[in-house]
């Protein structure tokens, strides 16, 4: 997707916070971690309550700290996803090319035994 395509997003995603009075710090986090503005996914990170998620699902946060190339607390958030099944872990295998940069991590293998997926050869 080229950048102007994440700066639309970035609009609609601002309009839609506008319209439902909610804000959506980690939609917008992932945007700006996808597009390489990572002081900004940063600090967007640190507004958001990781304790009281409440309607937002921690497979947002999963995107995020996988864009942001931190990948133990991908893993960490995989891990809380994993708990509450969310089926975002189907995800995880099968079509997310955000995730792509933690496939040849060793805890990558790990997590699709654990959700009885095959595991490559």
């Amino acid at each position: 997707m080229g950048l102007e395509r994440y700066e639309e997003a970035l609009a609609e995603v601002r309009e839609l916070e506008v319209l439902t009075g909610e804000e959506r710090p980690e939609w917008r986090a992932m945007l700006y971690a996808l597009v390489g503005r990572t002081g900004d996914a940063a600090e967007l990170l640190d507004s958001i309550d990781v304790e009281d998620l409440g309607t937002r699902r921690p497979s947002s946060l999963v995107l995020i700290y996988s864009a942001l190339g931190d990948h133990d607390r991908a893993f960490e958030w995989i891990d809380r996803s994993c708990e509450l099944k969310e089926t975002f872990v189907i995800q995880v295998k099968a079509w997310d090319p955000h995730l792509d940069v933690l496939r040849p991590d060793p805890r990558y293998e790990e997590l699709l035994r654990r959700i009885n997926f095959p595991v490559r050869g």
